[in-house]
């Protein structure tokens, strides 16, 4: 799978060398990154429907959150622990609403698609508030140094190294990429 994202990574800087330095371009693979790398090891096996959507939402958050940190420092200089609880939540919210979006979608090639598009809207409108909200707390935001490209860099090493080529047990892995949040 690394070898894939490589792969698609060199065939977009192949078109537009510059998409490197773009927030948007080292955002998305910084997070695939952390998928890869870390999604099976912080997913906690659980029995019952429910207890795996919110394991698979908190090892998805944790990895994505994790192989991003150095590129908020860089961008933004703060992380949101906020951000980091409330996608833990809307991670299974999102996926409910792109399903229903598809639902409807092939069902307005049936019907008459105004009332599904007022309930997509009605739908769309509370999340988008309550994403509002939630953003608006900022009492759980923490400051961080600004690093540069090396920094960067080395804390991708070190991410990769952490999940691969060390001999430690999941636990520990566990608790080391906590403490690099």
């Amino acid at each position: 799978s690394l070898n894939k994202l490589g792969l698609a990574g060199i065939i977009i800087l192949s078109f537009n060398p510059f998409d490197l330095f773009n927030i948007g371009f080292c955002l998305s693979f910084a997070c695939l990154f952390g998928i890869i790398l870390f999604v099976g090891i912080f997913t906690i096996r659980t029995k019952g429907k429910s207890a795996k959507m919110l394991s698979s939402s908190l090892a998805m958050t944790t990895a994505t959150s994790v192989s991003t940190i150095p590129f908020m420092a860089k961008y933004f200089g703060y992380f949101s622990f906020i951000g980091f609880i409330a996608n833990i939540f809307l991670l299974p919210v999102f996926v409910f609403i792109f399903n229903f979006i598809i639902i409807s979608a092939i069902i307005t090639l049936i019907i008459e698609p105004t009332i599904l598009l007022s309930l997509i809207n009605i739908v769309l409108n509370a999340f988008t508030n309550l994403s509002v909200a939630v953003s608006s707390l900022d009492f759980m935001i923490v400051d961080l140094c600004k690093i540069g490209i090396v920094g960067i860099i080395a804390y991708m090493v070190l991410l990769y190294l952490l999940a691969n080529k060390f001999f430690i047990t999941k636990y520990t892995k566990l608790a080391l990429s906590i403490i690099l949040v």
